[in-house]
């Protein structure tokens, strides 16, 4: 590896009778295929390919390989492998923002394959990554399914259909606020949910922070199949999202509602479907609502009173349970198609760390 770039010294204009010296900025200039890389913290793994010739910050490395010592294709795949990355963060230097600096990286030594076989691994890596670049594309099309049929439904039903989301809600049970420990819970600990954790249609249980089993309330257990709604969030366009905790994984911590999150309990007397009822909390009237009755100065937030008055087709009948069905299977497609992106990812993992373990030792 070598740098590539050049230090270019940018002054700023004359400004309300300033001299252009007063402000200089310095950046690398870098080439169509050069390597950035970010050399203060490099646990983040920033690292990109340039496919355009431009400038960026001196917080960045620019490089460019060696030919006669490692192929072009290969080396971005190399210094994104743990094998690279855990040197690189026991060569950073600072605290607060540790960093790299070249001097000291250059001189490192690295184990590499021969030439001809770094051009095989990093043809199977562009295969697998071409693999999952089609995968991530379907599940982008699922998701534009999901939303055109939600909104054919949201606009062919009729006024006298629609209720109140209270007809069928049985209560709102809320979360409490407990001082979480900075850290996610591990298998065999207690945590609090983060908002984080209330995706767009999905449940993301590794966003929550540790908390002593002391503070934990079995009453408010995350448990499958709760529905679950963010009632405040800075962002207002967060209040009101939802999902479904469909699974929760042997190995996961115990999960408790935080004072930001309502689990919402369906009566029992009624034939209503769950994934309907979250798939209608993504439509435009009910997000017109939300937005409307969202109150609040800083942390934006929607009372129970309010949200249990945003519409709800109630009265559909037969109709919405054609629509939850439709959703249903969509979903489930979806749910297979993203399984076999997460194994096809998982050999992809398995692949690159074993190819550099074996150079590594």
């Amino acid at each position: 590896m070598s740098a590539s770039s050049i230090l270019i010294v940018i002054r700023s204009p004359s400004v309300d009778g300033g001299s252009p010296n007063d402000v200089t900025a310095t950046k690398l200039r870098f080439r169509k295929g050069d390597i950035i890389f970010g050399r203060r913290r490099v646990y983040q793994r920033k690292l990109a390919v340039a496919d355009f010739d431009g400038i960026c910050s001196a917080h960045a490395m620019v490089l460019r390989a060696k030919h006669q010592v490692v192929c072009s294709e290969y080396l971005p795949v190399f210094m994104q492998s743990d094998y690279f990355m855990d040197r690189a963060k026991t060569i950073s230097v600072g605290s607060l923002s540790p960093t790299i600096n070249w001097k000291t990286l250059e001189r490192e030594e690295f184990a590499l394959p021969p030439l001809d076989e770094q051009r095989r691994i990093a043809l199977l890596l562009c295969a697998f990554d071409t693999v999952l670049q089609s995968y991530r594309s379907v599940l982008r099309t699922y998701a534009l399914v999901m939303h055109a049929v939600i909104d054919r439904f949201d606009n062919e039903i009729d006024e006298k259909s629609i209720g109140t989301l209270g007809e069928i809600i049985d209560r709102i049970e809320s979360g409490r606020s407990v001082a979480g420990l900075g850290k996610p819970a591990e298998k065999g600990e207690h945590g609090v949910l983060k908002v984080s954790a209330v995706g767009d249609w999905q449940f993301l249980e590794g966003e929550n922070k540790k908390v002593p089993p002391r503070y934990f309330d079995e009453s408010l257990k995350v448990c499958v199949g709760d529905i679950l709604i963010i009632r405040a969030n800075a962002d207002p366009r967060a209040i009101g999202r939802s999902c479904i905790v469909s699974e929760i994984a042997s190995a996961s911590p115990t999960l408790m509602l935080s004072d930001k999150t309502w689990r919402l309990v369906l009566k029992k007397n009624i034939e209503i479907d769950s994934l309907g009822v979250l798939a209608w909390t993504k439509s435009a009237r009910f997000r017109r609502h939300i937005l409307n009755q969202t109150g609040g100065t800083d942390a934006k937030n929607i009372s129970k009173k309010r949200f249990l008055t945003a519409p709800f087709p109630c009265r559909a009948g037969s109709r919405f349970m054609d629509f939850a069905a439709t959703m249903r299977q969509i979903t489930g497609s979806k749910g297979a198609m993203k399984w076999r992106y997460k194994k096809a990812k998982h050999l992809n993992h398995g692949f690159v760390a074993k190819a550099f373990l074996i150079h590594s030792i």
